[in-house]
C-alpha cells in the first residue's frame, strides 16, 4: 500500500508538472498567435506596397514604350528631312551650275554688244551734235516767225483802233522794212541749208559704211553660231550614249530593288513567324498565370482552414480550462480516497462518480480515434490530387518545351535564309560597283571632250550612288532586323530557362511529395505495428494497454512530424541562403545602377555642353544669314532702283536719242550688278553648304547621344525588369514562408492538442488506476494472495508505462523547444527579409525618380532638337526662296537686256527713218524757197495796190494773215 501511495504522489507531482507545462505552452501559443497576427498585418502592408509599386512600374513601362514610339517617329521624320535636304541640295547645285553657264554665256554676249554699242555711240555722238545745231537754227527761225506774227497782230489791232488814213502809210513803210529784213534772212538761210545738205550727204556716206561693217559682223556671228550648233550636236550625242548607259544602270538597280523587295517579303514572313512564336509564348504565360491564380486560391483556402483551426484552438483552450477544473475535482476525490484508505472506509458514491467519468473519457477517446482516421483519409485524398496536378503540370511543361524546340528550328531556318539573301545582295552590290567603276572610268575619259555636260552626268552618277546608298541602308536595316530577332531569341531562351527553373522547382516538389509519401507509409506501418501491439496488450491490460498504445501511436506521429519539421527547416535555411545571395546580387545591381546613373549624369553634362556649342554655332549662322539677307535686301533695292531708272531711261530714249550714252552706262552698271549678284550667290551657296555640313555633323552627334541614351534606358528597363522579377520571387517566397509558418503553427496546435490528449490519457490512466485500485481493494478482502500477485504485475506494468511516458514527455518537450527556437529564427529571418524588401523598394523608387529626371531631360533635348531642326528648315526654305528670287531676277535682267538690244535695233531703224526725213526736209526747204518767192511777189504787189487804192488794203491784210500763221516746218518737227 505504501508503494501505491508513493506512486499516487508521483502521479500527482507529474500532473502538476503537466499542468504547469500546459499553462506555459498556452502562454507560448498566445504569444505565437499575436506574433503571427502582427506578421500577417505586416505582410498585408508589404503586399499593398508591392502592388502599388507594380502598378507604378507598369505605368512607367507603358510611358517608356510610348516614348520609344515617339522616338521612332522622330527618327523617321528626321530621315525624311534628310532625304528632302539632299534632294534640295542636288536641285540647288543643278540650278547653280545652270545659272553659272547662263551667266557665262550672257557675259560673252554682253561683251560683244558693249563693243558694238561703243562704236555706235561714237557715231551717234557725231550725228547728235550735227542734229543739235540744225534744231537750234530751226528753233531760232520759229522764234522770229512768232515775233513777226505777234507784230502783225499788234499792227492789225492798231489799224482797227486808229484811223485808217493816218496809219496806212506808216504800216506800209514798216512792212516794206520788214520784207527787206526777211529777204536778207532768207538769203542767209539758203546758205545755211546748203551747208546742211553737204553735212547730210557726209552722214549718209558714213551710215552706209557702218551698215556694211554691221553686215560683215553679222555674217561672222552666224558662222560662230553654226560652229557652236555643231559642237552642241556632238555633245548631245555623247550625252545620249551616257543616258543609255545610265538606263542600263537603272535597270540593274531596278532588278536589285526587286530582289530587295523579295528580301523584305522574306523578312516580313520571318516576322510573322516570330509574332506567332510570341503569341504562343503569351498563351503559355497566360496558362502559367492561371496556374498561379489557382495556387493563390489554394493558399486562400488554406488560410480559411487556418482560421477554422484557430477557432478549434480556442475551443480546445476552453476544453483545457474545463479539464483543469475537472482535474481539481479529481484531485479532491483522490485526497478523499486516500483519507478513506487510511481510515479503511468504503466510499461508494465517489467510486461511482469516478467510474462514470472514466466511461465518458473512454467515449471521447473513441471519438477522437475516429476523427483521426477520417483526417488520414482526407489527407490521402489530397495527396492523390496533388500528385495528379503535378503530373498534368509536367505534361504541360513537356509540351511547351517541344513547341519551343520547334520554334528554335524555325528561327534557325529563317536566319540561314536571311544570311544567304544577304550574301547574294552583297555579291550583286560588288558586281554593280565594278560596273559603275567602269562607267566612271569611261566618263572620266569623256570629260575632256564633254566639258559642261560632264557635270550633269556626275549628278546622275551621284543619284545612282545615292540609290546604292539606299540599297546599303536596306542591308543595314535587314541586319538590324536580324539583330532584333536574335535579341528576341535570347529573350525566349531566357524565358525557356525560367521554365526550366519552374520544372526544377516542380521536381523538388515532387521529391518532397515522395518523401511525404514515404513518411505516410512509415507512419501507416508504425500504426499497424502499434495496433498489433495493442491487440497483444489487450489480453493483459485491456483498457490501460489501449490508452498506452494510442499514446504511443500519437508519439510516433509526432516524431514523424518533428522529422518533417527538421527537413522543412533545412529547406528554409537553404532558401534563406538563396535570399541572402539574391540580396547581395541586388546590392551589386544597385551599385551598378548608381555607376550607370553617374555615367548618365556625365553624359548629360557633355550633351549640355554640345548643345551650348551647337546653339552658339546656330546663332553665328543666324547672324551670317541675317547679314546675307540684309545684303540681298540691299541688292534687291538696288535692282528695283535700277529697274526704275531703266524705265525712266526707256522713256527718255523714246523721247530722244540723246540718252543712249546713259543707257550704255546703265548696261555696264547692270553687268557689274550681275557680277556682284553672282559672287553673292556663290557666297550664299558656300554658306548653305557650310550650314548643311554643320547641320549634318550636329545631327550625327545628336543621333549618337540619343542612341547612347536609348541604350542607357534599355539597361535601366532591364534592371527594372530584373528588380520586378526579384520582387515577384521574394513575394512568392514570402508567401511560401507564410504558408510554411501556417503549417508550423498548425503543427504546434497539433502538438498542443496531442499534449491535451496525453493529459486526457493520463487522466484516463489515473481513473483506470483508481478503478483498478478499488477493484483490488475489494478483491483483497476475498482473495489476498491472488490479488497480491496480480497487483504486483499491475504495478510493474504501471511503472514501465510511467517510465515510458516520462521519456516521451522529455522528448516532446525538447522537440517543442527546438521548434520554438526555429520559429524565432524564422521570424528574425522574415523581419530581415522585410527590411531588405523595403531597401530594395526604396532603391526602385530612387531609380524611378532618376528615370523620370532622365525622361524629362530627354524631352527637353528632343524639344530643343526639334526647334533647331525647324529653324534650320526655315533657313533652308528662305535660302531656297532667295535663290529662286535671284534666278528670277537674273532671268528678268536677261530679258531686259534682250529688250534693250531690240530697242537699239529700233533706234537704228529710227536713225534710218531720220535719214529719210532729211530727204523730205530738203524737199520742204525747196517748197519754202518757192513760197517765200511767191510771198515776196505778193507783198510787192500789195504795196503797189495799197499806194494806189486804200480801200483794198483790208483784203490784202486778210490774205497775208493765214500765210504768216503757217509755219512750213511745224508739222514735220511735231
Amino acid at each position: 500500500m505504501a508503494e501505491v501511495y508513493k506512486e499516487l504522489d508521483e502521479v500527482k507531482s507529474e500532473l502538476e508538472k503537466l499542468k504547469e507545462d500546459c499553462r506555459f505552452k498556452t502562454e507560448l501559443s498566445e504569444s505565437l498567435r499575436r506574433a503571427h497576427n502582427e506578421q500577417q498585418t505586416k505582410c498585408q502592408d508589404a503586399k499593398l506596397k508591392i502592388e502599388k509599386q507594380e502598378k507604378e512600374l507598369n505605368i512607367k513601362s507603358e510611358e517608356i514604350v510610348e516614348l520609344r514610339q515617339l522616338y521612332d517617329e522622330v527618327k523617321f521624320k528626321l530621315q525624311k528631312t534628310e532625304s528632302s535636304l539632299k534632294q534640295v541640295s542636288s536641285v540647288n547645285e543643278k540650278l547653280r551650275i545652270d545659272s553659272g553657264e547662263k551667266v557665262q554665256q550672257l557675259e560673252g554676249e554682253n561683251r560683244k554688244l558693249v563693243t558694238a554699242l561703243e562704236e555706235a555711240e561714237t557715231r551717234n555722238d557725231d550725228m547728235e551734235q550735227k542734229l543739235h545745231a540744225c534744231i537750234e537754227e530751226i528753233e531760232g527761225l520759229k522764234v522770229r516767225l512768232s515775233e513777226l506774227q505777234r507784230k502783225c497782230s499788234e499792227a492789225e489791232e492798231k489799224a482797227r483802233v486808229g484811223k485808217e488814213s493816218r496809219y496806212r502809210e506808216d504800216v506800209i513803210m514798216k512792212l516794206e522794212e520788214q520784207s527787206m529784213s526777211v529777204q536778207d534772212q532768207l538769203k542767209w538761210k539758203k546758205e545755211q541749208f546748203q551747208h546742211l545738205e553737204e553735212a547730210h550727204r557726209k552722214l549718209q556716206d558714213q551710215y552706209q559704211l557702218s551698215k556694211k561693217e554691221w553686215e560683215f559682223e553679222k555674217s561672222a556671228m552666224l558662222a560662230e553660231m553654226t560652229m557652236l550648233q555643231s559642237k552642241l550636236d556632238s555633245h548631245i550625242r555623247i550625252t545620249e550614249s551616257l543616258e543609255s548607259q545610265l538606263k542600263m544602270c537603272n535597270q540593274a538597280l531596278a532588278q536589285e530593288e526587286s530582289r530587295r523587295k523579295l528580301l523584305e517579303v522574306q523578312l516580313s514572313e520571318s516576322k510573322q513567324c516570330f509574332e506567332n512564336v510570341l503569341a504562343e509564348y503569351e498563351e503559355a504565360k497566360e496558362k502559367i498565370e492561371s496556374l498561379s491564380l489557382k495556387r493563390d486560391e489554394d493558399i486562400a483556402a488554406l488560410r480559411n482552414s487556418l482560421g477554422m483551426k484557430e477557432v478549434l484552438l480556442k475551443e480546445m483552450e476552453y476544453r483545457v480550462t474545463h479539464l483543469e477544473l475537472d482535474n481539481k475535482e479529481f484531485l479532491g476525490t483522490v485526497k478523499e480516497l486516500q483519507e478513506a484508505q487510511i481510515n479503511r472506509r468504503k466510499i461508494d458514491p465517489s467510486t461511482t462518480k469516478l467510474r462514470n467519468k472514466l466511461k465518458d473519457l473512454e467515449k471521447a477517446h473513441s471519438k477522437c480515434f475516429s476523427t483521426l482516421e477520417e483526417r488520414e483519409v482526407e489527407w490521402n485524398s489530397k495527396m492523390a490530387k496533388l500528385i495528379e496536378d503535378m503530373k498534368s503540370y509536367e505534361s504541360d511543361v513537356k509540351r511547351q518545351n517541344e513547341q519551343m524546340h520547334l520554334l528554335k528550328t524555325q528561327l534557325d531556318n529563317c536566319h540561314s535564309t536571311i544570311e544567304v539573301s544577304g550574301e547574294e545582295t552583297s555579291i550583286l552590290f560588288m558586281v554593280l560597283k565594278s560596273e559603275l567603276s567602269d562607267v566612271y572610268s569611261k566618263l572620266v575619259n569623256l570629260e575632256s571632250q564633254t566639258g559642261p555636260f560632264s557635270q550633269k552626268s556626275e549628278q546622275k552618277i551621284s543619284v545612282s550612288g545615292e540609290n546604292f546608298d539606299t540599297v546599303d541602308n536596306s542591308q543595314l536595316k535587314a541586319k538590324s532586323c536580324l539583330k532584333e530577332a536574335r535579341a528576341e531569341i535570347a529573350s525566349l531562351t531566357e524565358k525557356i530557362e525560367s521554365l526550366k527553373l519552374l520544372e526544377k522547382r516542380g521536381n523538388v516538389l515532387e521529391s518532397a511529395l515522395e518523401e511525404h509519401k514515404k513518411m505516410l507509409e512509415e507512419s501507416t506501418q508504425s500504426q499497424l505495428y502499434l495496433k498489433e501491439q495493442v491487440s497483444q496488450m489487450e489480453a493483459a491490460l485491456s483498457k490501460v494497454s489501449t490508452a498506452l498504445e494510442k499514446s504511443n501511436n500519437e508519439l510516433t506521429a509526432k516524431i514523424s512530424e518533428v522529422s518533417q519539421a527538421e527537413t522543412e527547416l533545412l529547406l528554409w535555411k537553404s532558401k534563406a541562403e538563396s535570399f541572402r545571395i539574391c540580396l547581395e546580387q541586388s546590392q551589386e545591381v544597385c551599385k551598378k545602377l548608381e555607376t550607370s546613373v553617374l555615367e548618365q549624369v556625365e553624359i548629360e553634362k557633355g550633351l549640355r555642353k554640345a548643345n551650348e556649342i551647337s546653339q552658339c554655332n546656330l546663332k553665328e549662322q543666324e547672324q551670317r544669314i541675317n547679314d546675307l539677307q540684309q545684303k540681298i535686301a540691299s541688292l534687291s533695292q538696288m535692282l528695283e532702283q535700277k529697274e526704275a531708272t531703266g524705265e525712266k531711261i526707256k522713256l527718255e530714249l523714246a523721247k530722244s536719242l540723246k540718252k543712249e550714252g546713259h543707257l550704255l552706262q546703265l548696261v555696264k552698271e547692270r553687268d557689274v550688278v550681275v557680277e556682284s549678284l553672282k559672287e553673292e550667290l556663290k557666297a550664299v551657296d558656300s554658306a548653305n553648304l557650310v550650314a548643311q555640313s554643320n547641320f549634318e555633323c550636329e545631327k550625327d552627334e545628336l543621333c549618337k547621344m540619343i542612341n547612347e541614351r536609348n541604350a542607357a534606358f534599355e539597361n535601366l528597363g532591364k534592371v527594372l525588369e530584373v528588380l520586378k522579377q526579384e520582387a515577384a520571387t521574394t513575394e512568392s517566397e514570402r508567401l511560401e514562408a507564410e504558408i510554411k509558418f501556417g503549417y508550423e503553427k498548425e503543427k504546434l496546435s497539433r502538438v498542443i492538442s496531442e499534449k491535451d490528449k496525453m493529459i486526457r490519457g493520463l487522466q484516463d490512466l489515473a481513473s483506470t488506476f483508481e478503478h483498478d485500485f478499488d477493484q483490488v481493494f475489494l478483491f483483497i478482502l476475498s482473495k489476498d494472495v491472488e490479488n497480491f500477485v496480480h497487483v504486483t504485475s499491475h504495478q510493474e506494468a504501471l511503472e514501465k508505462t510511467e517510465f515510458n511516458m516520462k521519456v516521451e514527455m522529455e522528448k516532446k518537450n525538447s522537440a517543442i523547444d527546438l521548434l520554438k527556437d526555429e520559429v524565432n529564427n524564422l521570424g528574425d529571418k522574415i523581419l530581415h527579409q522585410e527590411d531588405s524588401l523595403l531597401q530594395s523598394n526604396q532603391l526602385v523608387k530612387e531609380l524611378e525618380a532618376l528615370a523620370e529626371v532622365t525622361k524629362l531631360e530627354m524631352e527637353k533635348l528632343t524639344q530643343a532638337f526639334d526647334e533647331d531642326r525647324a529653324k534650320l528648315t526655315e533657313l533652308v526654305k528662305e535660302l531656297e526662296h532667295k535663290n529662286k528670287v535671284s534666278t528670277d531676277r537674273i532671268n528678268s535682267l536677261s530679258s531686259e537686256r534682250e529688250s534693250m538690244f531690240i530697242y537699239i535695233e529700233g533706234v537704228c531703224e529710227q536713225f534710218g527713218d531720220l535719214c529719210g526725213q532729211d530727204a523730205e526736209l530738203d524737199g520742204l526747204l525747196a517748197n519754202m524757197m518757192q513760197n517765200s518767192a511767191n510771198d515776196y511777189t505778193l507783198v510787192s504787189g500789195l504795196e503797189i495796190s495799197g499806194r494806189a487804192t486804200a480801200p483794198g488794203q483790208k483784203h490784202v491784210q486778210k490774205e497775208i494773215e493765214p500765210r504768216l500763221d503757217r509755219s512750213p516746218l511745224r508739222e514735220r518737227n511735231q
